[in-house]
């Protein structure tokens, strides 16, 4: 199974790390992971509250070996805001669980091109990164073992994006407004007249910027590629939903937009209930640590 989190850290740290499990995946839920593990083998108990998605045939690894096996696909139900993800191998005395995560369902995807594909250890799950209006978007692939076979360098696939955070906080009001100093404004009026304002005589004064519609998704660590610092406004009504009976939220936020606001990229986030004292709403930035995830959506044409 996947989720040992007492693994020996790579060497390297500027370089992906194919050893990692799901076992932080599943603290975004609760820090329970063996209550979340044991859950999960209550849902496989009760076949009739899971669905099989795919039964893909994949070249898997096992101790850096490579071999032909033949993966089961599972879900809990994706008609929710948030399900369970369950991979089995099958085997020829039954199937064997071999990874286990959450995933936030979202099917509302955007043109990308593939540019990298990070697999972990297993050889059949992997990290994906994608180039979207110039920008660079790294996620994990819910759907990895289904199209590791179709997947071409440089090719435009339609994914749809959804996260998991790690940990969220609003954004203190006294963090929303800040001031920039007025020999700094001075210096930007020199590139620009309009942009500072003067008093009666002829002092640049302070400039008071507001984080109202800040937006920000930065993704910086080589090792886990798909986890992300955020600060973005919520983005819609904010909705309480659950997963294995833990209370969580669902909202959208907004992890990049353009100076023109063409290109605005939109996602479903879930974080814990517990993360905010009350629940959050519309309107109201939020910051923290996420776990992207993405799911190819077929074409008409492909």
């Amino acid at each position: 199974m996947q989720y040992d989190l007492e693994y020996e850290q790579p060497a390297n740290e500027d370089v992906f790390d194919p050893n990692q499990g799901h076992g932080s995946h599943l603290e975004c839920i609760d820090d329970d992971i063996d209550q979340i593990l044991q859950s999960a083998l209550d849902l496989l108990a009760k076949s009739k509250n899971i669905r099989m998605i795919a039964s893909p045939e994949v070249m898997a690894k096992r101790d850096g070996k490579e071999y032909d096996t033949r993966l089961i696909l599972l879900s809990k139900n994706e008609d929710q805001d948030i399900t369970a993800r369950i991979i089995l191998e099958a085997a020829d005395n039954g199937a064997e669980l071999v990874s286990m995560f959450p995933y936030v369902v979202n099917n509302q995807s955007i043109p990308m091109v593939l540019k990298k594909i990070d697999e972990y250890a297993n050889g059949f799950e992997a990290v994906l990164t994608c180039e979207y209006d110039d920008i660079e978007l790294r996620f994990f692939d819910v759907d990895y073992p289904i199209h590791k076979k179709e997947y071409v360098i440089g090719n435009t696939y339609s994914f749809a994006l959804s996260a998991l955070a790690y940990q969220a906080e609003l954004v203190p009001e006294s963090e929303m407004l800040f001031e920039i100093e007025p020999e700094t404004v001075e210096k930007m009026c020199e590139v620009d007249p309009s942009v500072g304002e003067r008093d009666e005589n002829g002092n640049v004064l302070p400039m008071k910027v507001s984080m109202d519609i800040f937006a920000a998704c930065l993704q910086n660590d080589e090792r886990y590629p798909d986890d992300a610092e955020f600060w973005s406004p919520i983005q819609s009504k904010v909705r309480k939903t659950t997963l294995f009976n833990y209370d969580l939220y669902r909202m959208e936020i907004t992890i990049h937009q353009d100076e023109s606001e063409e290109h605005i990229v939109n996602i479903p986030l879930v974080a814990r209930a517990s993360f905010f004292e009350d629940k959050p709403g519309k309107g109201i930035s939020i910051r923290g640590h996420l776990w992207l995830q993405g799911r190819r959506c077929l074409s008409e044409n492909e």
